[in-house]
């Protein structure tokens, strides 16, 4: 018996007799034609995740905050709204459900 699980891609055990191991890593293996990803990968996978989708949402944040920038210019007075707006849109990262919930501001008309 190994010290190891196989598992599918569902995270569903395979049976060791079922499976012809040619290669072997705490992270993965290699089973018949395909490599199994184990908890470790899922953890780096999470992960990962993670900072993708906190790219992602980011990288929206700012275009919507550049979208705004020649309401800044030096000859233009933004109004409060606009002020308020940008903050809020500063602080999306600070949310509680960052970076898979957020409740984004609305621009002002």
């Amino acid at each position: 018996m190994s010290n190891y699980q196989l598992l599918t891609a569902e995270g569903d055990v395979i049976e060791e007799s079922l499976a012809e191991i040619v290669y072997d890593e705490p992270q993965h293996c290699w089973v018949g034609t395909g490599w199994i990803v184990t908890d470790v990968d899922k953890e780096f996978t999470a992960k990962a995740s993670q900072q993708f989708q906190s790219d992602t949402m980011r990288f929206e944040r700012n275009k919507l905050l550049a979208d705004t920038d020649w309401r800044f210019r030096s000859d233009l007075t933004p109004s409060q709204e606009w002020k308020d707006y940008c903050q809020a849109l500063r602080d999306v990262p600070t949310q509680a459900g960052f970076p898979w919930t957020i409740v984004w501001p609305t621009k002002p008309e």
